[in-house]
């Protein structure tokens, strides 16, 4: 997968308060109290990495803060915008800004759950990253670090269409529109398709974020439906469930990708079932980067390929997360869901780096070496948009060119049939005043009153009387990987 590497500049030690910041807060505090230094590099720990303690109100959405100072470890300063926040039933929220005077080229993006945080930060002099493990919260910058993408080849599969995998699902083979010329831009007009998906994680992934692990999967759906926005792609990724699984971690990833589409493995066997029962119409299986094993940052099937008919049966992606667990200096960068997910979406890499086709004859991505790349390309370093050439990555650089190199355009004409996979189930309950008639289960996420006389745990079911109403009151939530149901008792029907 892909990697965004950032450009120069010199570590200065120790890094001043905010104090001559005016009224706007900074987004990073004191370590302690005490009004110890912002930042500190802890002695033992790799180099580019800096403890750090987020501003609360940051992470609260009843306090946002409008702008914030950022004080960064090369001794440069900027202020960011908040543009958008996300609160996630999950618990997770997610602040999203932009660097002023550079708008949504350099997105500040911080995703935090209960203390634990992660985030993506460009700007001008480079990409940081923000992440929360058992040892703390660290800022790390990944061309101090030293790190190196862990890509080393083109992480996209065309389709067997053979008997090697299980047969097509003729219920969701959907043929691809087509469109050219002016016509195509009108697409971005349309409605926007929510785009279901299921995340499955292994043991690996649960010991490398621990409690942080919602936050870490709140993060990448959020980064992805960032990139679409500011591409302009009518498209939202909502996260219907995430599950562990016995999965190795060691595994190449083609070899998982494989698995994961046929269900051989045991630990994967009931994935096909719990998609059908999400309503999951993409799938992907997370697990830490191994760069001795994985072979690459992910690879996921390219859906729609040479323009055949997109089908669910390739709706699969495996993604490798983060820095090597090995110890070596390559990672895959926070981008790598995206991008996999884009290959399941009919789109493929930058012309130079692929030898696969697309969806359609514009479906690639594209970039300029030493300015940008966009999600789909292998070019550095990397903007968070795909390829449009309606766009600017790099002052008045375009994004694309038309015809040519447009994954906006082919993720606009695409989604709806995606969308379409599987049968949507709501994994939010808004039921208000209505009468239970039959059985109903909702899949939620988190768990609390249901209006005065219920109160349901995370597996608990409710059973009513014919004609008995449940009130569900604002705020209501089930927790992870809960269920409610409100069920009907024959026998008690007069």
């Amino acid at each position: 997968m892909r990697t965004c590497l950032p450009i120069v500049g010199l570590f200065l030690g120790l890094f001043s308060a905010a104090g001559a910041t005016g009224e706007i807060p900074e987004i990073f505090l004191p370590l302690d109290d005490a009004g110890a230094p912002q930042y500190s590099l802890t002695m033992g720990q790799r180099t580019g990495y800096y403890r750090v303690r987020l501003n609360t109100r940051l992470r609260s959405p009843f306090t946002p803060l409008s702008a914030v100072r950022l004080s960064l470890p090369r001794g440069v300063e900027y202020t960011v915008i908040k543009d958008k926040q996300i609160a996630h039933a999950s618990g997770s929220f997610t602040w999203v800004g932009f660097i002023e005077g550079c708008g949504n080229n350099c997105r500040v993006i911080i995703t935090t759950r209960q203390g634990q945080a992660f985030g993506r930060i460009l700007t001008q002099d480079g990409e940081f990253l923000l992440e929360s493990h058992r040892s703390g919260t660290w800022l790390i910058d990944p061309h101090e670090a030293g790190w190196l993408s862990g890509n080393r080849s083109d992480d996209a599969l065309a389709p067997p269409f053979t008997d090697e995998l299980s047969p097509l699902d003729p219920a969701t083979d959907k043929r691809l529109p087509t469109f050219s010329g002016e016509s195509l831009a009108q697409t971005q007009a349309d409605a926007s398709s929510t785009v279901d998906v299921m995340l499955l994680y292994t043991a690996g992934m649960a010991e490398r974020y621990g409690s942080g692990l919602q936050a870490r999967l709140d993060h990448l759906v959020d980064i992805a439906n960032l990139a679409y926005s500011d591409s302009l792609v009518a498209l939202t990724l909502r996260l219907v469930q995430a599950v562990q699984v016995s999965y190795s971690d060691t595994t190449s990833n083609e070899t998982a990708l494989y698995t994961l589409t046929d269900g051989s493995d045991a630990a994967l066997a009931d994935v096909a079932a719990w998609r059908n029962q999400y309503g999951a119409d993409l799938v992907a299986l997370l697990r830490p980067f191994s760069n001795a094993s994985h072979n690459g940052c992910g690879i996921a099937w390219i859906n729609g390929g040479g323009g055949q008919a997109l089908n669910a049966s390739f709706g699969y992606a495996v993604v490798s997360d983060g820095d090597d667990v090995g110890g070596s200096l390559y990672y895959c960068d926070t981008y790598s869901l995206t991008h996999e997910l884009g290959h399941t979406m009919g789109s493929v890499h930058d012309r130079a780096n692929t030898s696969n086709v697309g969806a359609y004859a514009y479906s690639y991505g594209y970039g300029v070496d030493g300015l940008f790349g966009t999600i789909m390309s292998y070019i550095r370093p990397t903007v968070g948009k795909f390829s449009n050439p309606n766009l600017n990555c790099s002052d008045s650089q375009a994004c694309g060119i038309a015809n040519d190199a447009d994954n906006a355009l082919s993720l606009n004409n695409t989604r709806t049939a995606v969308a379409g996979f599987k049968t949507i189930i709501t994994d939010q309950l808004t039921l208000e005043n209505t009468t239970v008639t039959e059985e109903e289960t909702h899949v939620a996420h988190r768990t609390i009153t249901a209006g005065a006389a219920y109160t349901v745990s995370s597996t608990g079911d409710v059973t009513l009387r014919a004609g008995e109403r449940i009130i569900l009151q604002p705020w209501f939530r089930v927790q992870m990987g809960g269920r409610f149901r409100a069920e009907i008792d024959s026998s008690l029907i007069p």
